[in-house]
């Protein structure tokens, strides 16, 4: 039976009377410890659904939702993954918005000259 702890001298000597069976907090393990959150680039997909390009778009938000699952059931590299592929996805989405556009105002200026009578 451990003693009172006004009885102890100092930390060490109050655990000594600890048996592995007798932890005082057998939920607590310095081993276990929580990871890192991940950023699961939601509103991004969300974003590049409503702004960019919609199919691709589509996929970022498949992926960014799987991240919170993932992460609930313990399979941080999975949820690492999935928000990496989110994120990539989000950048494909971005890239073809900002190439269609720049294509888009190549045609328009290119038709634009092609009003003033300038045969190609």
């Amino acid at each position: 039976m451990p003693r009172r702890s006004d009885e102890y001298e100092d930390d060490d000597e109050r655990y000594r009377d600890f048996g592995p069976d007798d932890d005082p907090n057998p939920d607590y393990d310095i081993r276990r410890r929580r990871p890192p959150a991940i950023n699961s680039y939601l509103a991004p997909a969300i974003l590049c659904t409503l702004f960019c390009c919609p199919p691709f778009g589509v996929v970022a938000i498949v992926y960014a939702a799987q991240v919170s699952g993932k992460l609930a059931g313990g399979d941080y590299a999975g949820a690492e993954d999935s928000a990496n592929k989110a994120q990539i996805w989000c950048w494909v989405s971005f890239g073809v918005f900002v190439g269609a556009a720049v294509l888009y105002a190549a045609v328009i200026a290119l038709a634009g000259i092609n009003q003033g009578g300038v045969r190609f």
